[in-house]
C-alpha cells in the first residue's frame, strides 16, 4: 500500500519479504521458494529488519527509492494519539510492530506488523496483512502499546515511520 499510494513500481510480497530477510519453516517452502527456508534465525521465522543488510532504509537504497524510515520504539503515552495524527497528516506512513497475541488474543506469540490508516482519541485503525483475517482493525492505542512493549525494541516493536527524502 505504501507503494502505491506513492507511485513506486510494485514489487512480489515475496520479493519484498525476501529483502528483507524472510525465514520461513519448510513445510511452507513451496509458497515462498525464494526465502530462506528452514533456517531458523534467533528472533524467529518471519523477516530480519532489526539486522542492516535486511532494514527498510537498505531496502530502499537499493531499489532506489527516496524513503527513509525512522524508528520509535513508543511516542510519549500522554501525547501517542496526537503524535500518530502528526505523522499522518505530514504524509508519512506508519507501520507499527508488536506482539500478535498481546494485541489480538489467542496463541500466536509472534510479532506482527500493520500499517497504521487512521487514529482518534484513543485508537487507531490498522490495515492487517494477514490473509486470514480482516484487513481494517480498530484497536486501543493503550493495548497496542503494551503488545509493542511486549515485543520488544531488540526485535524493533515500535513504530516505523516512512517518509519521502527531500
Amino acid at each position: 500500500m505504501i507503494l502505491i499510494r506513492r507511485g513506486l513500481p510494485l514489487l512480489q510480497i515475496s520479493e519484498i519479504g525476501c529483502e528483507l530477510g524472510l525465514a520461513i519453516p519448510e513445510d511452507v517452502g513451496h509458497l515462498y521458494p525464494a526465502a530462506r527456508i528452514g533456517v531458523l534465525p534467533s528472533s524467529g521465522f518471519g523477516t530480519e529488519i532489526q539486522n542492516p543488510q535486511y532494514s527498510l532504509n537498505s531496502f530502499f537504497e537499493r531499489r532506489k527509492y527516496s524513503l527513509c524510515e525512522r524508528y520509535y520504539l513508543t511516542a510519549p503515552i500522554e501525547e501517542e494519539s496526537k503524535w500518530l495524527q502528526e505523522q499522518l497528516r505530514v504524509g508519512a506512513d506508519v507501520i507499527v510492530c508488536f506482539n500478535n497475541a498481546a494485541l489480538f488474543g489467542g496463541e500466536s506469540d509472534w510479532g506482527h506488523v500493520c500499517l497504521i490508516d487512521s487514529v482518534d482519541e484513543g485508537s487507531v485503525v490498522l490495515i492487517d496483512p494477514e490473509l486470514r483475517q480482516l484487513k481494517f482493525r480498530k484497536v486501543e492505542i493503550s493495548k497496542l502499546s503494551s503488545a509493542i512493549l511486549k515485543h520488544g525494541e531488540v526485535t524493533r516493536g515500535g513504530f516505523w515511520v516512512i517518509q519521502s527524502v527531500s
